[in-house]
């Protein structure tokens, strides 16, 4: 199949938009006609690198003027005396920052799975210890999620109190819904079969690796085995569609200050949209189609925030994490400046640092 035709009105174009190939180098240059402020930038080039150990050789060896790397090699990268003297890095969080989840499939070729049951959901986040995988794999640079809101946002209902690390309560739920444990501690459903979770994931991280790997071990301790996964990007990509898993473990960014979940979560979106999930709840579709048409921006928060608690009550994802943003750049790059709730002025909706700039005297890329 041939690329479509790519149009738009941004600051940047492609020099030709018939020529755009998915997975490849993406490289744009200035829109001169664009509506807005004109960019300082005469060209941007994205690099696809897929491996994390790549990303970081290429930014040491300055074929990557920005870079945002994962904690471990942050800490790393720290004690390169001389990399550190030629570059400016930043750690912050701010509103944009998305999260990761779980997603317990409801529904598999058409028949109710046991994640059906909101106990068992509620059980399977209370038997998952979030805060040791920030520590441990996230390094500290992140926060527990309990909701698609963000803590910094108008959204955000402070009064959900995020679910435990409990093992014991996490097993009580699922005695209540039915499930056993046998003599050797093994859990089965209510149907007899062994409690085995194949969890899809992305192959190529060994960051996601890491996750699913103390996934599987804090099932284990509780009994349950977890089956890993990792799938090439369209082979999981097919599989969300056909909403054949278990359990998939992905991440969702945030929009802006103001974050709409109807994509996610609404009963309408289980067809056609990324519903893949298979939840329903009627009483969370009425708040959101509510939420479209409330003008009035305290009552519409009002609105979100209750849909924050239905979310935490009913865990159609366990919510994972929120990463910390840290980003190192060239320190040709100027006037990178904190911002409240930003961050950094990496600004617009999108990635396109319109106020950064480079002085003539040190450009690289004439």
């Amino acid at each position: 199949e041939g690329t479509a035709l790519l149009v738009g009105t941004g600051p940047y174009r492609l020099e030709d938009p018939t020529k755009y190939t998915p997975g490849e180098t993406i490289e744009v240059v200035r829109n001169n006609r664009y509506w807005g402020v004109p960019s300082p930038w005469d060209r941007i080039v994205w690099k696809i690198i897929k491996q994390d150990a790549a990303r970081e050789i290429e930014f040491r060896n300055g074929g990557l003027d920005l870079i945002a790397p994962l904690p471990h090699q942050h800490i790393e990268m720290l004690k390169d005396k001389k990399l550190v003297a030629r570059t400016q890095h930043k750690v912050y969080e701010h509103i944009r920052t998305g999260y990761t989840y779980v997603s317990w499939n409801q529904k598999r070729k058409g028949e109710a799975t046991v994640f059906a049951d909101k106990r068992v959901r509620q059980a399977m986040t209370m038997l998952l210890d979030r805060q040791r995988i920030i520590d441990e794999i996230y390094l500290g640079f992140g926060r527990i999620a309990n909701g698609p809101f963000h803590h910094m946002g108008p959204q955000f209902n402070d009064q959900v109190k995020t679910w435990p690390f409990d093992q014991d309560r996490g097993l009580a739920l699922l005695k209540e819904a039915g499930f056993t444990m046998d003599a050797e501690g093994r859990v089965h459903k209510p149907n007899g079969d062994p409690f085995d979770i194949e969890l899809t994931y992305g192959a190529g991280s060994t960051f996601v690796e890491k996750i699913a790997l103390s996934l599987k071990d804090n099932l284990a301790r509780a009994g349950i085995n977890l089956k890993l996964n990792p799938l090439e990007w369209p082979i999981m990509l097919e599989r969300l569609n056909q909403k054949d898993f278990d359990a998939i473990t992905l991440g969702w960014g945030a929009g802006g200050l103001e974050s709409d979940v109807e994509q996610m979560f609404h009963t309408r979106n289980i067809k056609e949209g990324d519903n893949r999930g298979s939840y329903s709840n009627s009483t969370l579709d009425a708040l959101i189609e509510k939420a479209h048409v409330t003008l009035d921006e305290d009552e519409r928060m009002k609105i979100w925030k209750e849909v924050h608690a239905i979310l935490h009550e009913d865990q159609p994802y366990t919510f994972m994490a929120r990463s910390k943003v840290r980003l190192w750049l060239d320190k040709r790059i100027k006037n990178l400046q904190p911002l409240p709730v930003f961050g950094v002025n990496y600004v617009s909706t999108w990635s396109v640092p319109i106020e950064w700039y480079v002085p003539f005297e040190d450009q690289k890329h004439k």
